[in-house]
Parts: C-alpha cells; structure tokens; sequence
C-alpha cells in the first residue's frame, strides 16, 4: 500500500545541505516512481474536502457573529462591537479569498514551495496572499489594545473613533507587511530555477496535474551552500512573529494586573472585564496554533533540512479553521452574544438592560 511519505522518510530529518547532484537524484528518483499516479492520492482528496467544509462554517459563523453583534450588543460594549465586526470581515475575507484561490505548500530539505491553486496565480499573488494572514494579527493587538486602554486609559478610548487614529494604524499594518512582502519577494528563486521544477514535480505526484505559474520558492541552499539573503527573509518572518507574540503577551499581563489592582472597579465589573480579556486572548490564541505552528514549520525548518511534509499538506486545514473557530469562540465566551443565539434557537426574547452615560465606559457583569 503506498503511503504518501513513505518516500521522504529517508531524507527529511537531515540536518545538513546536501550538494546539489545528490538531492537532484533523490527526488528525481522519488518523482519518476510516482509519476504513475494520475489523479489525486485519496489522503489530498479527503484534505481539500475537509478544508472546504471548514470555509463554508467559517462563513457561516462568521456572518452569525456580525448578526449577533448588531442585534444584541449592549450600550456599554461601546466601540468593541465594532472591533469585533472588523475582525469578523476580515476573517470572512480570508474565508473568501481561500476558497478561490486554493493555497498549497510544499516543503523538501532545504527548499519551501508555495503556490495558488488558480487559473491567474502570480508569484506576487502568492505572497500576499501569505502575509494577508498575518493582518489578523494586527486587529488581535488593536483588540487587546482597547481592552487595556478600557481599564488602564479610559479617555483614550474615543481615540477608536477617530478616523485619523485608525489611517494611522492601517497605515503602520500597510507598511510593515509591506516591506516584509518586498523583502522576501527579491530573495525568491527564478520561475527556472531547479528547485522551481523540483516543486513543480511535487505537485504533479500529489495532484496528477501540472501548475506551472504562481510559484513561490524558497531554496535556502541552492548549491549546497546556504543562501544568505533567502535565510535572512526567513528570520525576518520569524522575527515578526516573535514581535507580534510579545507584543500580544504584554498587553495581556499588562491589562491583566491592572484589572487585578484596580480598587475602583466592582467585583462584578471586573468578572466582567476578566472575561472580555479571556475573550481576546482565546481570539489570539486560535490563530497563534492555526498559522502560527505551519509557518514555522514550512518557513523555518526546511532551511535546516528538517521537514514535515505532512503539516505542510494539511496546512490548508489550519488555515481554514482559525476563521471558522475565531467567531466561535466569542459566541460562546460573551453572555449577550449566547443568549441571543439561545433566543434565536427557542424563539424567546431577551431582554436588552440600557446603560447609562456615566457607566458607559465599563462593563456591565453580565457581559
């Protein structure tokens, strides 16, 4: 029976670059076995099912988040109702735009392959797509930034409705992502390239099928030597991913102690406030596993001849659950969001508790 990694297991744990003539023949040699296979393996058949059922119930999800949002937000949410709908759209974007253009990774010793599974892929294409996800990062940090602004500065919450303050955070999301995206884009390796064509291969021995434009690569040692730009576009990945997770934990632990030691609040508003936090944090911690764990994996591994060829197939599935389990999360964890698909379900109403002007900047217990 064959096993679609029974041919890597001999080779994906080296630690070393090989020279250029003996990995050329070892995956000329596994390619040419396999060419026979015409068609998809069931295994790629059954992920590119699952990972389409997971992008229907990510819509699906995510439009029920807006609903529930407009419908029962109460008055002392204020400006997170509409955090939470950017976050929502945003993630129904994600949902859209994987659904067309059908990401797949690739991962051999030393080489990173990405590619859009569509008719008008481009390299370019290909890469923003990649970074796109990393976006949702930056609505999770604007999250946690209003929760412990709501606490720790309250007067500055106003500043979320300022359309200045938020060009200027667009602005600094566009730009960073921006030269993140221009700095990995001059380091790829030519359409022509042997490690272009190695990939090219893998994809016609897992697909049965050619796709040759939208190629994304990555040859961390194309000669047996390592490739110092390529490696230096990885660590800076890396590095942004390490900013954005103590970025995140910062401003978790800083909002945490102050709802902690802040006298003033009730005990029933700062349950309130623990469980908006909690909220967030479980919002930052889906994606952190979903995207996080195969872009480390397929991005920074392979440049030390350690590869996962099996994460990288199933990649597509991570991708697809953050945005279905992201919304799922927040109907669950805030009372108002849950009683009112309860209502919905057993056709009862709920009963919506206004909020004064001076109570308007924290939050009722009940949230």
């Amino acid at each position: 029976i064959f096993h679609p990694y029974a041919h890597q297991l001999t080779y994906s744990c080296g630690l070393l670059p090989l020279r250029s003539s003996a990995r050329t023949m070892i995956f000329i040699n596994h390619n040419g076995r396999n060419l026979s296979h015409t068609g998809m393996d069931d295994f790629y058949r059954a992920v590119e099912i699952f990972t389409k059922a997971s992008l229907a119930s990510g819509i699906i999800l995510n439009l029920l988040l807006i609903f529930l949002v407009k419908t029962y937000s109460r008055a002392d949410i204020g400006t997170f109702q509409y955090l939470l709908i950017t976050f929502a759209s945003y993630d129904l974007l994600l949902i859209i735009l994987d659904y067309f253009f059908d990401p797949k990774s690739f991962v051999l010793p030393g080489i990173l392959g990405l590619v859009l599974d569509f008719p008008y892929g481009s390299r370019l294409l290909t890469l923003l797509h990649c970074i796109s996800f990393m976006v949702s990062y930056a609505i999770l940090m604007t999250h946690l930034l209003y929760r412990y602004w709501v606490i720790r500065k309250p007067f500055k919450i106003e500043l979320f409705s300022s359309p200045i303050f938020v060009m200027k955070l667009c602005t600094a999301v566009i730009v960073a992502y921006g030269a993140l995206a221009f700095g990995c884009f001059s380091v790829l390796s030519p359409e022509n390239s042997q490690a272009t064509q190695l990939m090219k291969n893998e994809f016609r021995r897992k697909f049965g099928r050619d796709l040759e434009d939208g190629w994304v690569i990555a040859d961390f040692w194309p000669n047996g030597e390592y490739d110092v730009p390529v490696i230096c576009a990885a660590l800076a990945v890396d590095g942004m991913g390490v900013a954005i997770l103590v970025v995140v934990t910062t401003l978790a632990s800083f909002t945490y102690r102050h709802i902690s030691a802040a006298f003033s609040l009730s005990p029933k508003t700062r349950s309130a406030q623990m469980r908006l936090l909690t909220t967030v944090c479980v919002q930052t911690f889906i994606p952190m596993v979903c995207v996080t764990i195969p872009y480390f994996c397929n991005t920074t591994l392979p440049a030390f001849g350690i590869t996962f060829p099996f994460i990288a197939d199933i990649s597509g599935v991570f991708m697809s659950l953050f945005p279905s389990w992201d919304p799922l999360a927040v109907i669950v964890l805030m009372k108002p969001y849950r009683n009112g698909l309860l209502s919905m379900v057993t056709c009862s109403k709920v009963k919506k508790i206004g909020c004064g002007a001076d109570q308007r900047m924290s939050t009722v217990a009940t949230i």
